[in-house]
């Protein structure tokens, strides 16, 4: 899955010293779409910010998406909440083991939406 176009999910975890990392082979913009998905190594900090060519012809970093996300600390990575900066909030559900991902941009609980409105 690592050839070619992909997009990596990376997630800024408290505690964690590197990027959780998920890679998806698309991005995905219908509810309830779906594609594969598998997590990757952890990523450096340096990819939070950074644009660009990666060394030794591995292809080139551009960023399509920032923001925030939510989930439930306690749990395995199976529902994120992710706020994107400019753009409508959806939720990536996984199966577990990571293999796919599926897209929801259903109607916000009220609890989120008041989550949503705490500064960052």
């Amino acid at each position: 899955m690592n050839d070619g176009v992909h997009f990596d999910l990376m997630l800024d975890i408290a505690d964690d010293e590197k990027l959780r990392t998920i890679q998806l082979v698309t991005r995905m913009h219908e509810h309830d779409q779906t594609c594969a998905a598998k997590e990757i190594d952890a990523h450096r900090r340096d990819y939070l910010d950074y644009e660009g060519s990666v060394s030794n012809g591995r292809g080139h970093v551009r960023r399509v998406e920032r923001g925030r996300f939510g989930r439930d600390p306690d749990t395995p990575i199976r529902w994120l909440t992710l706020l994107p900066e400019g753009a409508a909030p959806y939720q990536l559900h996984f199966d577990s083991p990571i293999s796919v991902a599926r897209f929801h941009q259903p109607p916000l609980p009220p609890a989120l939406q008041a989550w949503l409105k705490k500064p960052s």
